[in-house]
């Protein structure tokens, strides 16, 4: 009887604080880890592709922890769970993702890390323009939380494509547009020591692997990975994966139908376009021609 009251105490804390449920979360989220595996970590910006990468290699490197985070910084990790905390207090009841407790845990084990060790991390990049439109979508009721009435991926649905398209442009923010031009400056630099545009990309293998002390990183391109993730894996693991596990499409969402329109209704600003693809990230990780595409491609939508 006391368990069973207990129980319905800590259920009911869940749902009314965010402090209480953060702590909670993450003792449940460090005993879902095995320890003894050595972690792989997945760490790059929103709607990459990531996570049928994470699906694939959950699924096939047994040896490995697999872990899929976008922030670890200690000043990012603050932003994100006040995020979390706005939104929560917006829609009246708490809203925790687990991205949260999975940077909360990995910012601990890394600052417990033993000397010598080496973390695996890959990371993605993708096309700005297309990430952005895709992060829109699947963030819109934590970064539009005072607009929707739910946290569900449906409550974009409510709108029509006119009035997401103004929102897009002239309410999601500056940063969260600009986000795929500064996020390795931002983000992987500054926790794994790894400057991604010291060297090259390989548009050859469209895949590289970086190396320092503490880490090994592959970096990816979300474009290629149906081609190019078996043969990366396996030269930055030794494991080769059997096949490639699909997983989070835009067109198996609540909102895939204005998802659509959407897309097929954009027509970008010029300086849009010029602010994303004349970027060093565009640059550096797409060929000229291949961006002349991507503008191709906007501005026939």
């Amino acid at each position: 009887m006391i368990k069973q009251i207990a129980q319905k105490i800590d259920r009911r804390l869940r749902k009314r604080s965010f402090n209480y449920a953060l702590r909670r979360n993450d003792a449940d989220y460090a005993a879902s880890i095995n320890e003894a595996l050595p972690p792989l970590v997945i760490y790059q910006m929103g709607k990459v592709g990531s996570s049928s990468v994470n699906a694939t290699l959950t699924a096939e490197l047994t040896d490995f922890q697999v872990f899929q985070v976008h922030v670890l910084t200690s000043e990012w990790r603050n932003r994100l769970e006040e995020q979390y905390r706005e939104a929560s207090k917006a829609q009246g009841r708490v809203i925790i993702d687990r991205h949260v407790n999975a940077s909360r845990y990995l910012a601990a084990r890394w600052a417990r890390r033993t000397a010598g060790e080496k973390w695996h991390v890959v990371s993605l990049v993708r096309d700005p323009v297309a990430r952005n439109i895709s992060t829109f979508f699947q963030a819109f009721p934590v970064y539009f939380a005072q607009d929707a009435e739910d946290a569900s991926d449906g409550a974009i649905s409510r709108y029509d494509s006119d009035e997401l398209l103004d929102k897009f442009m002239n309410e999601f923010g500056a940063y969260r547009h600009s986000v795929p031009t500064v996020w390795f400056q931002t983000h992987m630099q500054p926790m794994f020591g790894i400057d991604v545009y010291a060297r090259d990309f390989d548009h050859e293998r469209k895949y590289t692997i970086y190396e320092n002390d503490c880490c090994r990183l592959l970096l990816l391109r979300a474009e290629d990975v149906d081609t190019t993730l078996i043969d990366a894996v396996e030269a930055f693991t030794g494991v080769r994966p059997e096949q490639l596990i699909r997983a989070n499409d835009a067109s198996d969402k609540t909102y895939a139908d204005v998802y659509k329109q959407f897309k097929s209704r954009f027509t970008p600003p010029a300086e849009y376009l010029d602010q994303l693809y004349d970027s060093e990230f565009a640059k550096h990780f797409y060929t000229a021609e291949e961006l002349a595409g991507f503008r191709e491609r906007w501005l026939a939508s």
